[in-house]
């Protein structure tokens, strides 16, 4: 009974993604010129970070679970907020056309029709024509698109200018290191705001990328498991990374320092690191370059004056932090491993950071 039910509830949502004769839709569509060849833009987008790189900051939206990929009956569910309301939606991958298109119909959602066509056209060996075009209807008939259409084309037309030049942008990035072909990444604090956008980033390029989480129940391929505050870590894992990316330290911009909020700062970091890079020299084949997150906070308060790397290190509690958090890297370096002290400023974007 329970498994006749659960037929009958999917076939009745999958009706209602079918026009009726009746529906009034809107249909919004950008069109952008881009110097790549189709199939180099068709397949950026298959690969993994594709929708979480096009992500617009200011209207972000959760992945809450992927089923397949952007081949036909694949599956994707997200959850987006407008303000204090969020909205589940439930979408399915049709018409898929090998290095030409691909589209996602809404199963369950907030509209009442959505149909979202991907094409990449082909106007030589070295240019093609990106096209969205996204078909909806409201909620409520003639007189929700009347009432809200005009509004949804706006949010499309800011967000798919966005869309269109993190993509041209990306794509322009990536040609440039062709010829260094694909290496096999590591990296730690992958789900913080710099790390989710690099990690797309990079994932979208081709490159390997696999995350180093705390979360031991993630039944992921594409992660490793660490404990950095009680020493346990795969070194084995470790094995056959190009490049090992180390971002994990608790957010200093989240709450109040107290004591024991320092004391989290602290360890998060230099413990942390400390651990990574000892771990690092073990290795049989240990990797070119590890690129390790620090902080302009290694100046302290040095007011009007210019700092580069030569600079001496300031005072107070974030300048011994960040001092070190970089000088316990140092068993990677003796192992002949080159390391880069990434030194960040003020992280600003509207996901998180600064303006949150």
């Amino acid at each position: 009974m329970g498994h006749r039910a659960s037929n009958r509830s999917r076939w009745r949502a999958w009706v209602r993604t079918e026009k009726d004769h009746y529906m009034k839709t809107i249909t919004y569509v950008k069109r952008s010129q881009l110097n790549h060849s189709a199939t180099t833009v068709f397949n950026w987008h298959c690969r993994e970070g594709a929708f979480e790189r096009l992500n617009p900051p200011w209207q972000p939206a959760e992945t809450i679970e992927k089923l397949g990929s952007i081949e036909d009956n694949g599956t994707i569910t997200i959850k987006t907020k407008l303000g204090p309301l969020s909205s589940k939606w439930f979408l399915k991958h049709i018409d898929f056309i090998q290095d030409r298109q691909f589209a996602d119909i809404l199963i369950k959602g907030p509209f009442a029709y959505w149909k979202h066509i991907h094409k990449m056209e082909p106007q030589d060996e070295e240019t093609c024509i990106l096209e969205d075009e996204i078909e909806f209807s409201m909620r409520g008939g003639i007189v929700g698109n009347i009432l809200g259409g005009p509004i949804v084309k706006n949010l499309l037309q800011k967000m798919f200018t966005y869309r269109h030049n993190v993509l041209r942008s990306d794509l322009l990035s990536h040609s440039r290191y062709q010829s260094d072909g694909i290496t096999k990444i590591l990296i730690s604090g992958s789900t913080g705001l710099i790390g989710q956008a690099l990690s797309s980033y990079l994932s979208t390029g081709g490159h390997q990328v696999v995350r180093l989480v705390r979360t031991s129940d993630l039944d992921d391929e594409g992660t490793i498991f660490w404990d950095p505050l009680n020493h346990i870590i795969d070194i084995e894992s470790l094995e056959g990374f190009d490049y090992v990316i180390h971002l994990a330290g608790e957010n200093v911009g989240e709450s109040r320092w107290t004591k024991k909020k320092k004391g989290r700062i602290s360890d998060s970091r230099i413990n942390g690191t400390k651990f990574l890079t000892e771990s690092l020299s073990h290795l049989k084949c240990p990797p070119k370059a590890l690129l390790c997150a620090s902080a302009t906070g290694y100046y302290g308060d040095a007011g009007n004056d210019l700092v580069n790397e030569q600079s001496p290190n300031g005072t107070g509690f974030l300048a011994q932090v960040v001092d070190e958090w970089e000088q316990s890297t140092r068993s990677a370096t003796d192992q002949g491993i080159r390391v880069v002290n990434l030194r960040f400023g003020v992280v600003i974007n509207p996901m998180g950071g600064a303006l949150k």
